[in-house]
């Protein structure tokens, strides 16, 4: 169970008497403990995951920091000859910066760790949570994508030996007619939460991990027209996005922040305002400042 009101307290003084706090999350983004990074280095592109790296010691008082309790498991293998060490247990956990009016996790995919006998010093490489983005499948139909896995233990001209699952999903076979219209701000954040909705629904998962903000931005934005062909949800709106002039970013909402203006449902124009109990992030799709306005 996590104290959110203690740990809101710890991050707020952070933020207030250092202009920010980095910590160590778990698997459900819950924040596990803060951190001390050195050589901390944040790197932002538009439309690209952002990324963070830096070391932290691996020692603290002659035993090993929480840092290298979670992310380095003991007999994983044996430092070489260097006294370099590349772990692989570091699923499932982020790193989390906080500033005054922003909230970032990356996941971390990488880390190594360098000493004689046991870890002296970490080295940290992760990834923003636009990488979900990266990662999840955009349907070009994805009504489709409702139905679910069946087991199945034979087809037409096989019998298996291990069943296997299948799903049946609808692809973009045709030429046309998979292609999402109107003002750029609007078609993006469809593409994006009716992707979304459709994954967690074949998925079979009842708890979102990730959602579109719809809170207007009351900019005008131009009218695109957005193919759709079964690719990731990024590289399919990124291109849209760059000559639309909109920016498409993810941050992390934490129980207690404000709520996130939500679609009711798919194929919806109403919203409704939501928050949840649990840790999510959360998708901002926001048409920039064009030059004349």
């Amino acid at each position: 169970m996590v104290m959110w009101d203690s740990w809101r307290a710890t991050v707020d003084a952070h933020v207030r008497d250092r202009g920010v706090w980095v910590g160590l999350l778990n698997e459900n983004w819950e924040p596990i403990c803060t951190i001390s990074p050195r050589d901390f280095n944040e790197t932002y592109t538009r439309l690209t995951p952002p990324e963070v790296g830096f070391d932290h010691d691996g020692q603290v008082k002659g035993r090993p920091s929480t840092l290298v309790d979670e992310l380095i498991a003991p007999d994983l293998g044996r430092f070489d000859e260097q006294g370099y060490f590349e772990a692989s247990n570091v699923l499932g956990r982020s790193v989390c910066v906080q500033r005054a009016d922003d909230r970032q996790a990356y996941f971390i995919p990488y880390v190594d760790a360098s000493g004689k006998d046991a870890p002296e010093s970490v080295h940290v490489e992760a990834a923003g949570l636009l990488s979900l983005l990266d990662a999840t499948p955009c349907p070009s139909v994805p009504e489709s994508w409702r139905g679910g896995f069946q087991t199945v233990k034979a087809d037409a001209a096989v019998t298996y030996t291990t069943p296997r699952e299948y799903s049946l999903v609808e692809l973009a076979t045709r030429a046309d007619g998979y292609t999402v219209v109107g003002p750029a701000e609007r078609a993006i954040r469809t593409v994006v939460q009716d992707s979304l909705d459709a994954v967690q629904h074949h998925m079979g998962w009842v708890r979102p991990h990730i959602v579109v903000d719809y809170a207007p931005t009351g900019r005008t934005s131009p009218d695109a027209a957005i193919r759709v062909e079964d690719d990731f949800i990024l590289p399919t709106v990124a291109e849209t996005a760059r000559t639309a002039g909109v920016n498409v970013s993810a941050d992390l909402w934490w129980p207690g922040d404000p709520a996130v203006t939500v679609r009711t449902q798919h194929g919806s124009d109403e919203t409704v305002a939501r928050t949840w109990k649990h840790p999510i992030a959360v998708v901002r799709v926001e048409q920039m400042e064009l030059s004349g306005e």
